[in-house]
């Protein structure tokens, strides 16, 4: 018997539980149960999980990995407030990836990725028919995600990836300008048929400069009045 199995076993545990943690701990986070500022203490944590103070903080480590908490020093864990410059830094690197990435998708469409696309604004189209404005959000996601899979460039991928949770964060604060489902649908509708079109140059220009307009008011809404 090999007597470092018993303690392999107990690590990949310990790995799937900090797992799991930082997953409840993340969709709390972006579905704002959890709201910016908002900090988070280990051991009442701990309490409500029923888990160890050691995988919550493993769980809040990966968070911080990701851009959603932040740790301040002598004073503790706290879900990341956005600045205006980290609205703009993620809203400007999205743009850049994602007008790279349709650029390549356009000329790389396979079927697999027509159907994608297909099958997105469709729901898209039945969302904004029906008024629901969570689900458009989320295959506004979908939508996003699909160009950078389809562009098949994998360091570009992996640097989306990094993003995407920042993205999705992002996308969560702009949801409030989006009362006009019929206008976010337009916005996208051409990306996707410049891209099926193979048309690289339009599909680089409409893409990156989707997030734009929604980075600049979002920021002039938020912080027109520092305090």
């Amino acid at each position: 018997m090999n007597p470092s199995r018993p303690l392999a076993t107990a690590l990949l545990q310990r790995r799937g539980l900090d797992d799991d943690i930082a997953g409840k701990l993340r969709s709390e986070i972006l579905n704002g149960e959890l709201v910016p500022g908002a900090r988070l203490t280990e051991l009442e944590l701990a309490a409500y999980w029923n888990v160890s103070q050691g995988t919550i903080r493993a769980a809040l480590k990966r968070l911080q990995h990701e851009g959603l908490v932040e740790s301040r020093p002598r004073r503790g864990t706290f879900v990341t407030a956005l600045s205006e410059s980290d609205v703009i830094e993620i809203y400007t690197l999205r743009d850049a990836l994602e007008g790279l990435a349709a650029r390549r998708a356009s000329t790389r469409v396979s079927d697999d990725g027509r159907r994608a696309f297909e099958r997105i604004l469709r729901s898209m189209r039945d969302a904004v028919s029906s008024g629901n404005r969570r689900k458009m959000r989320e295959l506004d996601f979908q939508f996003h995600r699909a160009i950078i899979e389809m562009s098949r460039h994998s360091r570009l991928i992996d640097a989306y990836t990094r993003l995407e949770v920042q993205t999705r964060l992002f996308l969560n604060m702009t949801d409030h300008f989006h009362h006009d489902l019929d206008g976010l649908l337009a916005m996208h509708e051409p990306i996707a048929l410049a891209i099926l079109a193979g048309d690289a140059e339009s599909a680089y220009s409409l893409a990156s400069h989707h997030s734009e307009r929604d980075g600049e008011r979002l920021a002039e809404t938020i912080f027109e009045n520092p305090t």
